[in-house]
């Protein structure tokens, strides 16, 4: 917000040749000089066959950045994280819910998920696996990444090869109401394809 830094997120393992997985900061003159990043290890390491995690999406509000992440690879990190935004960038909270974060928005103070999460037993206000059942939209506290009880449903997988599961690709907000774009062709059991707006 103070124009001092660029966040970034990706499928990358380093910035301007420093070790920096898959998220991290540079100045923003010429990007080569990398902004101080004091977080614990979020995205485990790259390991073609095993496990990748990279990041997804990025949304700011106030001096709090929020990340995604999108994991290939069984137990990869899919979830999301806070950070908060200083001299020196600093972990705030973590949310290990399985199912690839896909979009991030903040709306009303409250931070909105889409997703196909499926596994969030060990996240604050979390829920266990259900064979078959995918939370593709989710709430979540600002505060902490605790799970809220806000869970449109959405189908997923209905138009294009390579997108199957997913859902919900985008999220923005005029402030007050949210949009959300995807693959999808219902919303609530009800047809609605490719986009969706929930009122304030």
């Amino acid at each position: 917000p103070d124009d001092s830094q660029v966040l970034l997120g990706g499928f990358f393992q380093h910035i301007n040749g420093v070790l920096q997985d898959s998220a991290g900061a540079v100045d923003p003159v010429n990007g080569t000089t990398n902004w101080p990043w004091s977080l614990s290890p979020t995205f485990q390491p790259h390991n073609p066959g095993s496990c990748i995690s990279s990041g997804t999406s990025i949304v700011i509000s106030g001096s709090t950045a929020y990340f995604g992440a999108n994991g290939d690879g069984g137990g990869c990190f899919d979830g999301d994280f806070a950070v908060s935004l200083g001299s020196t960038d600093s972990l705030l909270w973590q949310n290990d819910c399985l199912g690839a974060t896909k979009a991030l928005a903040v709306v009303n103070g409250f931070l909105f998920k889409g997703s196909h999460a499926h596994d969030c037993d060990f996240s604050p206000g979390g829920f266990p696996t259900a064979t078959g059942q995918n939370n593709r939209l989710l709430d979540q506290s600002t505060t902490d990444g605790t799970l809220g009880h806000w869970t449109p449903i959405t189908n997923a997988g209905c138009c294009w090869a390579g997108t199957a599961d997913l859902g919900p690709h985008a999220m923005a907000t005029d402030g007050s109401q949210l949009f959300v774009g995807g693959d999808f062709t219902t919303v609530n059991n009800k047809p609605q394809q490719g986009i969706a707006i929930f009122a304030a």
